[in-house]
């Protein structure tokens, strides 16, 4: 059986074609420099960016009670403090009465500071949370 050879024609014409391609390649000339985003990339991946920060604020809005919002961390720590210096400045006072009270200005007095120091106890257990909600 003879043995097909190749046309010199046809080698020559698909060569010339893709020497023809690689040209056109090289001469395109390119937006950015080798290795470095497109603007339109850059947009985007900044405009998703973007979405996603919207879309935690919006989870972040949702979470929170209507009518309230959410105390900053650092004015619920001083808040905190605050509290609990309080509650040693009443501790301290209270120590100073004597076990038995009998006069009744005494027993008030006293009773207004047990008082004081529960409220302020419960205020420690609010403010000791991570999260503190206050009305608007």
């Amino acid at each position: 059986m003879p043995s097909r050879q190749k046309s010199p024609r046809t080698r020559g014409y698909f060569q010339q074609s893709s020497d023809s391609l690689i040209d056109s390649k090289l001469d395109m000339k390119r937006g950015t420099k080798m290795g470095e985003l497109p603007k339109y990339l850059l947009d985007r991946k900044m405009e998703w960016a973007e979405r996603e920060k919207e879309r935690l604020e919006a989870l972040k809005n949702e979470c929170i009670p209507k009518g309230m919002k959410l105390i900053p961390d650092d004015e619920r720590m001083d808040t905190l403090n605050f509290l609990l210096d309080t509650q040693q400045k009443l501790l301290s006072e209270l120590s100073h009465f004597a076990l038995v009270i009998e006069s009744a200005k005494l027993k008030n007095k006293r009773s207004m500071l047990e008082n004081k120091l529960k409220e302020i106890d419960e205020a420690i257990g609010v403010f000791s949370r991570k999260k503190v909600y206050v009305n608007e």
